[in-house]
């Protein structure tokens, strides 16, 4: 395995949610990630999805495969970082779905850092 790191960023509204997607343009296995909140609201929470946007699967565009955190409440001092011993593939064409709740009264700038790897293949 080849670390593949990547990242994305955006900004959510005051007191309202959003979805953030990023899409997984080659095939890469996930085991983690480090989200990064300024503004971040008492009751700020996420919910992250791989999701189907484009129908590549042929299930119906927009449908949700996998979901893997739910509801998750943030620290409010701290980056939220989840780093797991085992990866999860993610095939070409598939979107990661970060869906941001804000509560606060002002904006949230969302950074988020994915682990991601390349399984590569040596002749």
């Amino acid at each position: 395995m080849r670390f593949r790191g990547a990242s994305f960023t955006d900004t959510v509204s005051a007191n309202s949610s959003k979805d953030i997607d990023y899409q997984i343009t080659q095939e890469r296995y996930i085991n983690g990630g480090k989200l990064i909140v300024k503004n971040i609201g008492q009751d700020d929470k996420i919910t992250f999805q791989v999701v189907d946007k484009d129908n590549v699967l042929g299930f119906g565009a927009g449908v949700v495969l996998d979901e893997f955190i739910k509801d998750f409440y943030l620290p409010i001092n701290e980056s939220l970082n989840v780093q797991l011993d085992y990866p999860a593939k993610i095939i070409a064409g598939l979107y990661l779905r970060l869906k941001y709740t804000n509560t606060n009264s002002i904006d949230a700038v969302v950074k988020c850092n994915l682990y991601l790897h390349w399984k590569a293949i040596w002749i």
